[in-house]
């Protein structure tokens, strides 16, 4: 018994390397240097081709690949992957709102960011946490930076998930759509702050989600990670220096870098994403000039 439950926790955890998307990435840039350098010339010309076609295509910034596609994308975020990380992790989605409307579109916005951000991307981008059982009739695309559309292979597995480009255009079209969208306002800024026994948010300077909720009419949908910042242990010591590593990283990459003392979460720390009342963003402007004032204001 005691080895069939190794055996089991092993795979949980080289699952847990594939299906997180800053593990996935560097497993299929390996691949595709590999591929790129060491295979056959058939094979070397396929993968320059096709790196020419990723920086060229311009899919993710045009509503994702798969948008009309309902069956792959039930099937991407059903994965058995998700399920399996949700499990190693004891992540929960927990409502305490009404029953949302589907008729209106609405902004997910998730905080902290934590060091990978396992809650939004388990209990929001994915359905591991049933989120079409919590949330029926909703359907939404999660947003990341274009920088994760740039990664061979592992940008067609974003795609198929639903994932699109975390710029204004992008997200206005989709919300004009109808549909609605999951995003962390935070960013990178705010997984500088990850640590356990905190609750940092940065939100001061991140004011453009409310802008765009209230140009597109979208409902803001408050959510909060409980036990994110608990997942990874970061370095205690010199915690200065290493925000500052991380803020050089974050402007090279523009994208943040785990700087933490695990590779795995730590065990026994549940994750609880709890979703609030959605939120009308209903502030005045008039069009003219700076808009701070009214969004402060709200």
């Amino acid at each position: 018994m005691r080895g069939s439950n190794w055996m089991w926790r092993i795979i949980l955890h080289v699952n847990f390397l594939f299906a997180y998307p800053i593990y996935l990435m560097l497993v299929c840039i390996s691949i595709y240097c590999y591929l790129l350098l060491f295979s056959s010339f058939l094979c070397r010309s396929v993968m320059l081709c096709y790196g020419i076609y990723i920086i060229l295509d311009e899919t993710p910034r045009v509503f994702g690949r798969w948008n009309e596609c309902e069956t792959l994308r039930r099937w991407a975020r059903n994965n058995i992957s998700y399920k399996l990380v949700r499990n190693l992790i004891d992540i929960r989605l927990v409502r305490v709102s009404p029953m949302l409307d589907p008729k209106h579109s609405y902004i997910f916005s998730y905080h902290p960011h934590g060091i990978i951000g396992l809650g939004v991307n388990t209990a929001l981008a994915t359905d591991a946490c049933n989120f079409p059982s919590v949330f029926p009739g909703i359907k939404r695309s999660t947003c990341t930076l274009n920088a994760s559309f740039l990664v061979p292979f592992a940008r067609e597995w974003f795609l198929a998930n639903g994932f699109i480009s975390a710029n204004k255009k992008t997200i206005v079209g989709n919300l004009k759509r109808g549909q609605s969208i999951v995003l962390v306002p935070g960013g990178a800024s705010e997984a500088t702050h990850t640590k356990p026994g905190t609750f940092r948010l940065v939100l001061s300077q991140r004011k453009g989600f409310l802008r765009v909720a209230r140009e597109t009419g979208a409902y803001v949908v408050p959510c909060l990670g409980f036990g994110e910042n608990e997942q990874f242990n970061t370095f205690a010591s010199g915690a200065e220096d290493r925000s500052v590593l991380q803020t050089k990283l974050i402007k090279f990459f523009t994208f943040s870098l785990p700087l933490c003392m695990n590779v795995f979460p730590l065990k026994g720390n549940r994750i609880t994403v709890v979703t609030g009342k959605p939120i009308k963003v209903d502030c005045r402007y008039s069009g003219r000039g700076d808009d701070t004032e009214s969004i402060e204001k709200f």
